[in-house]
């Protein structure tokens, strides 16, 4: 039996896509081992967030190439995504699968496997791992080609009681200092049937806790939206008209409404999201979580004015219908090459009595 040993950097959505990539190796007939043990496979999902990211990745699948020389190494994920050509030329990586290719990983290692095999009876005992290269990587930020939301489905999770359940993938906001939006491509989301199903079977196994979670899930649904509609055609902000839709709304009241689910949370959410009617009604749903949110960078606010929309129309929003909100503060330099390297990462706990306006101050005040 081989031995498959896994390591996950970056957000919740890489979580969850990282857990359905092991349990199909499992389901396979592939044993998972720690990843610090020599393994026949090494499968790493990187992150590109911050060129820190970067440099954690390379470590990481170094660190693989190290642990058993022979192994087949995996690099999938936002660094593969975007830098295809560099992890393509590292000699510690065998396989680079992009993203929206996670789900056939099981089949593009076995092929892998059968070159291998294939190498070995040809009676080439060269080194295997740079012998052959096998990349699998789709260009998911193309507006050529249509490419639809990568169906992933997790029966089971390490955890005993909370699920992340993927909604959506990709970014259409295209924010300067972001690579998000090439690293996942734009906007896709997950059928509604598909998230009730999952959550029901979790459930079933007694799990009680669900985080609704993707890239940008206040975005949910807009690709839903006939690009023929009267709507659609007559709107220029389609994200907007998603919201006004409440796409988002509706699949949380469906999941609401799934016996055996106790609480429900919300992924970060974006300040244009919650009107007084989005809060409304989850205060009306006794199962969401009186949890809100937002992270922020610092010249992401002074840019677009999210500090205006967010402390001044919906924090009074939130604070009318729930108790408190979390919000994440970025501290970031702009270096010449439009990066944004954080030095400081500041989580603000704000419960409705403690809202200070030196908060406000202090970020209206970054230089």
């Amino acid at each position: 039996m081989r031995t498959v040993a896994f390591h996950n950097l970056g957000c919740k959505v890489n979580s969850y896509e990282i857990e359905v990539m092991q349990q199909n190796f499992q389901n396979n007939g592939y044993e998972i081992v720690p990843f610090d043990t020599k393994a026949d496979i090494y499968v790493v999902n990187t992150c590109t967030v911050t060129n820190i990211a970067d440099r954690k990745s390379r470590q990481i699948l170094h660190r693989a190439r190290k642990l058993n020389p022979d192994a087949i190494v995996v690099a999938t994920g936002c660094y593969v995504q975007t830098s295809p050509d560099k992890a393509i030329a590292d000699e510690a990586i065998d396989i680079c699968i992009g993203n929206n290719r996670k789900s056939a990983i099981i089949e593009i290692v076995e092929e892998h496997i059968r070159k291998l095999d294939e190498q070995k009876r040809a009676g080439d005992c060269g080194s295997a791992h740079t012998e052959i290269k096998t990349e699998d990587i789709i260009d998911i930020g193309s507006t050529d080609i249509s490419v639809g939301y990568e169906d992933m489905v997790l029966t089971d999770t390490a955890e005993r009681v909370r699920a992340y359940i993927k909604i959506q993938d990709g970014c259409n906001q295209f924010c300067s200092y972001c690579a998000i939006p090439l690293a996942r491509g734009r906007v896709r989301s997950r059928k509604s049937e598909s998230i009730i199903d999952e959550i029901k079977g979790l459930s079933e196994k007694g799990f009680k806790e669900f985080v609704l979670t993707g890239i940008h899930i206040s975005s949910y649904g807009m690709d839903f939206i006939d690009k023929n509609s009267e709507d659609y055609l007559g709107n220029k902000d389609i994200r907007v008209l998603a919201m006004k839709k409440e796409y988002l709304l509706n699949l949380i009241k469906e999941v609401a409404d799934i016996e055996g689910v106790k609480r429900i949370r919300l992924g970060s959410l974006e300040p244009r999201i919650i009107t007084d009617r989005f809060a409304s009604e989850l205060a009306d749903i006794d199962k969401i979580c009186p949890h809100f949110h937002r992270a922020f960078i610092i010249c992401q606010i002074i840019r677009q004015g999210l500090i205006i929309t967010f402390f001044v129309i919906c924090c009074p929003l939130i604070l009318c219908k729930f108790h408190y909100f979390f919000v994440n503060i970025i501290d970031g330099i702009l270096i010449e090459s439009r990066e944004i390297r954080p030095v400081c990462i500041n989580n603000i706990f704000t419960p409705a009595s403690q809202i200070r306006l030196s908060f406000i101050v202090k970020l209206c005040n970054v230089s």
